[in-house]
């Protein structure tokens, strides 16, 4: 009898882990993993950035950020791989837009993508303190102007 107890328990404490994975699993399928996107102004001392990110649903906002601060959002990519975060930025003589999330190029790339704008142009990391692996630069406007703009 005794046996027959803690063998019932046994099958009920795996049939609950396994329940929970289940759930878990079906959750990660369902909704698809979290994507941290976060900019970082690295322009330098008493240079602010604004920045204006949005995708064809979701309009983040005019942010200014201070030299070091940062700007990040969270969302789940779709399940058609087609998520599309993009942002203009400008300061003094530098102006640009580019795909900061492109899910054909971020989404097995980072979860955590970090981007820092620099005087010589924006990149790209797959998490903080990571390697860069991507970098647009800004590139001199058209003859007779004085200001830049990204090339992606």
């Amino acid at each position: 009898m005794l046996g027959s107890k803690k063998s019932m328990n046994t099958n009920i404490s795996i049939k609950v882990v396994f329940l929970l994975l289940l759930n878990a699993s079906l959750h990660e399928l369902s909704l698809g993993h979290i994507t941290t996107v976060r900019v970082y102004n690295n322009l330098g001392y008493g240079i602010s950035l604004t920045l204006h990110c949005k995708s064809k649903d979701d309009d983040l906002g005019i942010q200014v950020l201070d030299n070091e601060d940062s700007f990040e959002w969270r969302f789940h990519p779709n399940w058609l791989g087609t998520t599309l975060f993009f942002c203009s930025m400008e300061s003094n003589d530098k102006n640009g837009a580019f795909d900061i999330y492109k899910d054909e190029r971020d989404g097995e790339r980072c979860r955590e993508c970090v981007w820092k704008v620099t005087q010589d142009g924006v990149r790209g990391y797959n998490k903080e303190g990571g390697v860069e692996q991507i970098w647009f630069r800004w590139v001199p406007k058209p003859p007779g102007s004085d200001s830049y703009y990204i090339i992606p």
